[in-house]
């Protein structure tokens, strides 16, 4: 774990070249999202147009178009994205991106107000397979008036796999938080580890690590925040880790957990871990081994995870006759040998979608999850 004190950090033209790869790699995202979705979805699920006349004279004028727009400008626009992703790769430092909001640092001696939340920000059309929601553009603002209303201090996101969403985002709360850390994992051809991380709380110092058991596609890893309470000390007063774990397989998971308190083995102040573990709260096997290394805030009935909007959308994909309409997969926990005298309080659900499941109205597939840290 390579550790960069707050006094290192600097903004550099990595973000530049991340933002101009979105923008080129929009295009051939939207033009899948119309082929693969809109044309064959059923009317009812894009009300874009008061009559159905009018959405069906849309699909057949837009798939000519997305046809020839596919080979003369998909294709070209898709190299450009390669390009400008390898270059801010290549000028990116200490394997993360460093933004700098304009607001002042906050103290914060008794209580740290911390919000974890995965809010599905694929690009393209995968929303909807992924996920069941629509396309981050149609969700950014309330999701970001969400978080500006929840008051958190600390905050990780998860899957901002779409460089042009964390810009938007950050445009959004830079006037609310000074630290930004982004880009973690980097990744060419395949997917980064799609975590946002930010903070009002003054900084010690942070650090990227990639989990030792990544595939070639997916490059996920893991951020350690340390905190400070006032921007005199000297020592961090907190550690916050945020991640988001692979979906594939559990064993898998709880390897990446087991290197997360590896290398944080020294850690001496409390350690919070936030994120989207994809570990069931409440199996013997996944949450149960959890269990035996930290204290969980949330502890409701209400599922953080549900099934049921991507059940709309992908005909494969049964939550009830599968068993898992609901999960119990995002976290916020305390490493219980670094606890001491810290507990959580006034611990409660981020709601981003409700027991409607509306695919057009939701936020995401996940409900976050918002607590108050108190320590000493």
């Amino acid at each position: 774990m390579e550790i960069v004190s707050a006094a290192e950090f600097e903004e550099g033209w990595d973000r530049w070249f991340y933002n101009q790869s979105a923008r080129f790699g929009e295009v051939p995202c939207r033009i899948f999202e119309h082929l693969r979705f809109r044309l064959v979805a059923p009317l009812g699920k894009f009300d874009c147009y008061e009559n159905t006349v009018s959405e069906i004279a849309f699909r057949a004028i837009g798939a000519v178009a997305a046809f020839f727009a596919l080979f003369t400008i998909a294709i070209p626009a898709a190299f450009v994205w390669v390009g400008f992703r390898s270059i801010g790769y290549f000028l990116q430092k200490n394997g993360f991106t460093y933004i700098k909001g304009t607001s002042s640092e906050v103290e914060r001696n008794e209580k740290v107000t911390c919000l974890t939340a995965n809010i599905g920000g694929i690009a393209g059309g995968m929303t909807y397979d992924h996920c069941g929601i629509p396309h981050w553009r149609e969700r950014v603002e309330a999701i970001a008036q969400k978080i500006l209303e929840s008051d958190a201090d600390v905050i990780t996101l998860q899957e901002i796999y779409d460089a042009t969403l964390m810009e938007e985002l950050v445009t959004r709360l830079k006037d609310h938080y000074p630290h930004f850390f982004t880009h973690l994992g980097k990744n060419i051809l395949g997917s980064e580890g799609g975590i946002l991380m930010m903070t009002r709380c003054p900084v010690h110092s942070f650090a990227n690590t990639l989990f030792d058991n990544n595939s070639r596609e997916l490059q996920r890893s893991f951020g350690t925040l340390f905190i400070k309470k006032s921007e005199k000390d000297d020592a961090p007063s907190a550690l916050v880790v945020g991640t988001h774990c692979i979906h594939t397989n559990p064993e898998d998971a709880k390897q990446q957990i087991r290197q997360i308190v590896a290398v944080t083995q020294s850690v001496e102040c409390p350690l919070v871990l936030m994120g989207d573990l994809n570990l069931q709260r409440d199996d013997p096997q996944e949450g149960g081994y959890l269990s035996t290394l930290f204290t969980h805030s949330y502890q409701g009935d209400q599922p953080t995870a549900t099934n049921e909007l991507l059940a709309q959308w992908n005909s494969e994909w049964n939550p009830k006759k599968q068993g898992t309409p609901g999960e119990f997969i995002d976290y916020i926990s305390l490493l219980k040998k670094t606890a001491g005298t810290a507990y959580f309080a006034n611990t409660r659900l981020f709601e981003m979608f409700n027991n409607t499941y509306n695919t057009k109205t939701a936020l995401s597939d996940h409900n976050g999850i918002i607590t108050d840290l108190y320590y000493n």
